[in-house]
């Protein structure tokens, strides 16, 4: 049985953080990190949206304008955002996402949260749960 790799793109202009998330979600070894993208490289991560199964975004560094513009070139691929504001979750859900996770959370709740969009599915944190009702 072959086994099925989660594809994953992070996007953040934090790259400490971005690596740090990327060594961590190695550690799952259902994920295999396509690469790290800042927000100035949205070309690049355009050519690797046909070839990824998932773009976790740190909202944080990267303004969901950034993210309509990828949106609107493919809307296949999952998206798992992670944003200190939750006041984001209700813009962020016209763009089809899979996953909310508040603040800079603790590096195991991003691997579990993509853990469990790799089984298909939807994640949001209790946070955003909260602020949605």
């Amino acid at each position: 049985m072959e086994k099925f790799y989660l594809r994953t793109l992070i996007l953040s202009d934090d790259v400490k953080y971005a690596s740090d998330v990327s060594k961590v979600l190695s550690l799952e070894s259902g994920v295999l990190i396509v690469d790290l993208i800042r927000s100035d490289q949205i070309d690049l991560a355009r050519k690797y949206l046909s070839n990824t199964d998932l773009l976790l975004c740190d909202l944080n560094t990267i303004s969901l304008d950034i993210i309509n513009e990828l949106r609107a070139s493919d809307i296949k691929t999952r998206l798992l955002l992670i944003s200190d504001d939750s006041d984001l979750i209700l813009d962020s859900i016209q763009y089809g996402i899979s996953g909310f996770v508040n603040g800079r959370a603790k590096f195991y709740e991003i691997l579990n949260a993509v853990s469990r969009i790799r089984l298909g599915e939807y994640i949001l944190s209790t946070a955003s749960i909260v602020k949605l009702l």
